[in-house]
């Protein structure tokens, strides 16, 4: 483990401070900013479909019921209020259903922890598509970074987005307010003290989990809020004897991911656009059932048992969970998740939505079929799988799937993302304000005033 920085003029929390403060858009290559087109795309799709959903409500009738200044504005609600609970809400709706990205280093969700709060600090400022698109850029750098220094935050029971999502949401807001880095430094120290949040829903469910997004993003837009007020913060959160790191991690972080190249590259372009609606873990074993059946025309008769290998820490966070009680464990049931796969052909959101599915006896039994063998994995292959099918006539049908479809490494299509950008605003939103939407999205660095987009993300009925 490396020594933990004393001077708080020079360690990780200062430079990675300084890295956001420095950030210019003229920075960001052209590979960088198309990716972080495509990461707004993405996340706003899933704020509008978010918008629609049921167990994401009560964060809108809570913002709701204490309306602050008209500032920012919820997507597909039209309602105004303060930057702050317009982030919690949108946040929310932007994890509301398991179709966010992922930062494939480290892990966690840099749509939901940076769009929304660009987006609220933007409309209320008139910031400009450059300014938006660099500022999320820093957060995504903010969250891979912090992430991969602390791998046994997650094992503890730590969920990334409620802790280190504060980081990259007050990152984000902070590059918004144009901060330098001894204020942003400050921010940052503020917002360790908003890290909270457990991974138990994984275990018995509770939609909570969407709202940690929520709870990252309001918590880091207002640690920069506190800081510009002049609440001061540790300077040394992220490597101090009590800071971040080892509060989160004990003796098991390493400090060197937070710096290593820091400015030579973006981490933003590891970035892994979801296909399936269910935790990163499940992904590639759906591709490998579907796989086998379409391969083999295997219907549930012919079934008799079915082996999983996943990475150990996949089989963690998505296998516990045979019977789900509510839709969140139902999306992180692996179990069930290739029972609807067998049986329904399927893994659309509305099957996971079913609740006469969560205790249909066909489901069950499928579900009871499936056995998994946690394995160690190299970090690269960490979201592979191996799903074997033993057949009734004792055959043994096998898929290896090492990167799932839309990994940066088994990239998603432009036209892909398009499409399932389409599909999911589709419930809010006309063809035309989609049409229009994504031809602004496609062009946010020539957009002067971000206000422009705000009317198309609001249901015209509203």
């Amino acid at each position: 483990m490396q020594s933990l920085a004393a001077n708080s003029a020079s360690g990780p929390t200062r430079e990675l401070a300084a890295f956001v403060g420095r950030l210019d858009y003229n920075d960001l290559p052209r590979e960088v900013v198309e990716k972080a087109k495509e990461c707004v795309l993405d996340q706003l799709g899933v704020q509008l479909i978010g918008s629609t959903l049921p167990w994401v409500k009560p964060v809108f009738q809570f913002a709701s019921d204490f309306v602050g200044p008209a500032q920012s504005t919820i997507v597909n609600h039209g309602l105004k209020t303060g930057a702050c609970d317009c982030a919690m809400v949108n946040a929310t709706f932007g994890q509301s259903c398991e179709l966010d990205d992922l930062v494939v280093k480290g892990g966690g969700h840099g749509g939901a922890a940076t769009v929304p709060v660009a987006l609220a600090l933007g409309e209320g400022q008139g910031s400009s598509g450059k300014e938006i698109l660099t500022a999320i850029v820093a957060g995504y750098e903010v969250l891979s970074r912090i992430s991969q220094a602390t791998p046994a935050r997650s094992k503890r029971g730590f969920h990334t987005q409620s802790t280190v999502g504060v980081f990259a949401a007050a990152a984000t807001a902070a590059k918004m307010l144009k901060f330098d880095p001894d204020l942003i430094q400050h921010t940052m120290g503020v917002a360790g003290s908003h890290c909270s949040g457990t991974s138990e829903f994984d275990r018995s469910g509770g939609e909570v989990k969407r709202f940690h997004a929520g709870l990252a993003a309001r918590n880091g837009l207002q640690s920069a809020l506190l800081a510009r007020y002049g609440l001061t913060g540790p300077l040394t959160i992220l490597e101090g004897e009590k800071g971040f790191c080892r509060a989160f991690s004990d003796l098991s972080f390493d400090l060197a991911p937070i710096t290593d190249g820091l400015g030579k590259g973006f981490e933003i372009k590891e970035t892994w656009f979801k296909v399936h609606p269910v935790v990163y873990g499940i992904q590639s074993p759906i591709d490998g059932m579907t796989a086998l059946i379409e391969q083999h025309n295997v219907e549930p008769k012919d079934v008799k048992e079915i082996h999983v290998k996943v990475n150990r820490q996949a089989a963690s966070h998505g296998a516990a969970i045979y019977e789900p009680a509510d839709v969140v464990s139902a999306q992180f049931s692996l179990a069930f998740s290739l029972a609807l796969r067998l049986l329904k052909k399927s893994n659309d959101l509305s099957l996971y939505m079913d609740s006469s599915l969560w205790r249909d006896e066909e489901m069950r039994r499928v579900a009871r079929m499936v056995k998994v063998d946690p394995v160690e994995t190299s970090r690269e292959d960490r979201y592979s799988s191996e799903v074997s099918l033993v057949l009734q006539n004792a055959k043994t049908l096998k898929s290896y799937q090492r990167f799932p479809y839309g990994h940066p490494k088994n990239p998603a299509s432009g036209t892909f993302l398009k499409d399932k950008f389409k599909r999911l605003a589709g419930h809010v939103l006309s063809e035309q304000q989609i049409d229009d939407l994504i031809a602004l999205v496609d062009n946010l660095e020539s957009l002067p005033n971000i206000k422009s987009l705000i009317p198309l993300l609001v249901r015209k009925d509203k």
